[in-house]
């Protein structure tokens, strides 16, 4: 019981973790060619990236931990992966079968 609570309480910091980053993001500077960083809640920007965590440009959360990680709402668990694999792989088997159907027969 103890290892489940220890892992469900992790999950939770790094959900809180995670929304907290979300807040505010790394933004580039052309003129003063610097990233600065834009809170979009409060509606502030500023120079230095924020001890809370913030989303990189590269869509990376950087958490208050100093931790990049990718956004765990938009990771895609193993099951997601094999079937968007198949369906690419049926596009590109299909995809070939009418490209020879479309030629005359030799």
């Amino acid at each position: 019981m103890g290892r489940t609570r220890f892992a469900d309480e992790k999950k939770k910091r790094l959900k809180s973790m995670c929304a907290e980053a979300k807040k505010v993001e790394e933004l580039w500077d052309d003129q003063g060619a610097a990233f600065y960083y834009y809170d979009t809640v409060r509606n502030q920007s500023f120079h230095e990236p924020p001890k809370t965590g913030y989303k990189r440009r590269d869509e990376l959360l950087v958490l208050a931990t100093g931790e990049a990680v990718e956004d765990p709402d938009h990771v895609l668990n193993d099951q997601q992966q094999a079937a968007n694999a198949a369906a690419d792989a049926a596009k590109l088997l299909f995809g070939l079968y009418s490209e020879k159907a479309s030629k005359p027969m030799e």
